[in-house]
Order: C-alpha cells, then structure tokens, then sequence
C-alpha cells in the first residue's frame, strides 16, 4: 500500500457540507462547539420554533492506494461508541466518495499551483479534465448515515470494537454497500418532512424527552455491539470533539402543533 495522503481534508468536507445546508435550508442555523456539559439547543428553539436538530460528523478521506479512485474514511471507534451510548440529538456521519483519482491530491500546496484540482469539483461544473471524469456536485457523491447504522456495519464485518482499537479504515464504498443510508442531497431533501433527519419537535423539551426514549430503546443493542460500557474514560473524553451541529426550522405540518 502506498502512502496516505488527503484526498479530500475534513476541514474542507465542512466547508462543503456547510455550504450545501444552507442551500437547502438558508434558515438553519449552524454552529460547531465541543459537546462537553449540557447541550446548547434551547436558544434555536425560542428564536426559531420547531424543527430539527442534527448532529453531523463530517469525515475527510484518504488515498494512496493501488486502486486509484478508492477513497478511505478514517473512523474513531471512541468517539463513535460515545455517539451511541449517550442520548443526544440523532448523530449523521457525512463521508464523501470523491470521484477524482486520489493522485490527483497532494500532501502539499505546489506555490505555482494554489488552487488544487478537487477544490473545483465542489459543483462538478469545471471538471472537463481527460485526467479528471465528469461528475456531478459534491451533495451526489456523498454519503450520509446514521451513528447507529454505521455501528451495526462494523459490527458485521466483525471488527473487535470492545477491544482497544481507537481508529479503523473503510473504503467508502463499502459503506454504501453496506448500510442504510443516502446521498446528502436526498437527506438534505428529506429534511423538511419526517423522511430524513428524525422527528421535528416543537420544542427542546419534547427533543430531549423523545431523545431520551430512543436511547433507552437502542441501548441494549448499543451495548451489546461495543462489547459494554468497558471504557468510560475514553467515552468521556471523546464527547469533547467538535462537530457541526444544525437546527433545521421546520414549519408544522397542517393541522399539527
């Protein structure tokens, strides 16, 4: 296996899927704290009403491999253990399948070239190059699925996740092949009616009581698939990372509260 580089940084997948949210929805509000002590929902509640409230864990890849189009997303089996062993708003990790051979990325920004060759692919409408196939905008080559979801696959290519293994890799593809999920156009789609995305509550108390109730209902499977609670520590501390997390406003339904 060759060397690993960035074919697509995470800081760029936020960027992007930032973008692509506020497209979709330009009244979402978006902002990217850690998540240590309490949850910080109340506010987009008062101002905005209901809607929905999502956790997105937006992953870059890696290539470097003898198969150049074959993207790999670096996982953290803490963090992803913390995602579901902990009641929170529902949790979606964003992972792109770039459509770029991964050669085409560099470890470094050549100072003849500034601009890297998949910072135009954001659209797909300036890919032309014989190097390069044509394809469509980034919401159509990446991938959404549900922290759940994701666990149940790694579980089922019987990966020791009770054991002291902090992080796996995974070609992308073998995601989508894998679990339940959809493109982030189609989620973003989704959101403004109970196809994607959960539930729309009316306020952050009824979010949290509704929270609460399906993490008491997954949380024997939960434990089951990590192997039990055998890392509080680690559990802990991985809460502290920093996701993008989003209040999508969604107008109740006729009739409905």
């Amino acid at each position: 296996m060759g060397r690993q580089v960035r074919s697509l940084p995470e800081h760029t997948v936020d960027c992007w899927v930032s973008a692509a949210i506020i497209a979709s929805n330009p009244e979402a509000v978006l902002w990217a704290p850690t998540q240590r002590g309490a949850d910080n929902w109340d506010m987009a509640f008062r101002s905005l009403g209901g809607g929905k409230c999502l956790i997105f864990e937006n992953k870059g890849t890696v290539g470097g491999f003898s198969d150049p189009f074959r993207h790999v997303v670096q996982l953290d089996i803490p963090q992803l253990k913390a995602y579901v062993l902990k009641p929170s708003a529902p949790v979606y990790y964003v992972l792109p399948s770039p459509p770029w051979r991964s050669s085409l990325s560099s470890p470094q920004i050549d100072p003849s070239v500034p601009v890297p060759a998949p910072a135009l692919c954001r659209t797909g409408s300036h890919c032309s190059r014989s190097d390069h196939p044509p394809h469509g905008p980034f919401e159509t080559w990446t991938f959404v699925v549900e922290a759940m979801e994701l666990l149940r696959l790694l579980w089922a290519r019987r990966l020791r996740l009770g054991s002291a293994q902090k992080t796996v890799g995974i070609p992308v593809q073998d995601i989508r092949r894998g679990c339940s999920g959809v493109d982030l156009r189609t989620f973003l789609a989704g959101l403004g009616t109970c196809v994607q995305g959960g539930s729309r509550y009316g306020s952050v108390d009824q979010a949290r009581r509704s929270w609460s109730e399906l993490h008491q209902r997954r949380l024997g499977e939960a434990l089951d698939l990590v192997g039990g609670w055998d890392d509080e520590r680690v559990v802990e501390e991985s809460v502290r990372t920093g996701v993008l997390m989003a209040f999508m406003p969604v107008p109740a339904p006729s009739g409905g509260a």
